[in-house]
C-alpha cells in the first residue's frame, strides 16, 4: 500500500525499479514495542496515534488497548513500531528502554505525561520481584 500511494503521485517510481525498491524498504526497523502501562479509558487511540506521530521516530503498526483487571478506569496501551533508526530520538529512545527497569515520561498535554518503557515478552519468574524504579534522571520528551 505504501509503494502503490507513492506511485499515485509520483509516476516516475513505476519506470524506474531500483526507486521502488528504495521506496518499498524504507529505513525501518521492528526491535521493541512500546507499553504505556496506565492511561485513562478517555483518551482515544487516535490522541495516542497522533502523539506518537509527532515525535517522528518510526511507523506506528497497530495500537493494542487492554483494559485493567483491577480498574476498569484505565487500559494499558502496546504501541508496535517499525523503528526509523535514521531518526536520533528514536534510537535515544531504543537505548534508554533496553534495562527493563527503566521508562521515559511523553508529556502529551502540559502537565500531563504517560511513562512509556519498553514492552518486553520476557516473563519474569514469580519469585523474583521487579526493582523500584529510580526516579532520578528519568528523561522526558515534550510533544509539541
Amino acid at each position: 500500500m505504501y509503494i502503490k500511494n507513492k506511485m499515485e503521485t509520483d509516476p516516475s517510481i513505476e519506470s524506474d525499479p531500483a526507486l521502488a525498491i528504495a521506496v518499498a524498504q524504507p529505513p525501518y526497523q521492528r526491535q521493541m514495542e512500546l507499553c504505556i502501562p496506565k492511561v485513562s479509558v478517555n483518551i482515544s487511540q487516535k490522541t495516542i496515534f497522533q502523539v506518537f506521530c509527532k515525535l517522528k521516530i518510526g511507523y506506528i503498526v497497530k495500537i493494542i488497548e487492554n483494559q485493567l483487571k483491577n480498574d476498569p478506569s484505565y487500559k494499558r496501551i502496546i504501541i508496535r513500531i517499525h523503528w526509523d533508526n535514521t531518526q536520533p530520538l528514536a534510537i535515544e529512545i531504543q537505548e534508554h528502554l533496553k534495562n527493563p527497569t527503566e521508562h521515559m515520561n511523553i508529556v502529551y498535554d502540559m502537565p500531563w505525561y504517560w511513562q512509556i518503557f519498553a514492552n518486553h515478552l520476557q516473563h519474569h519468574p514469580a519469585s523474583s520481584k521487579p526493582k523500584p524504579l529510580s526516579q532520578q534522571s528519568v528523561p522526558s520528551i515534550l510533544v509539541t
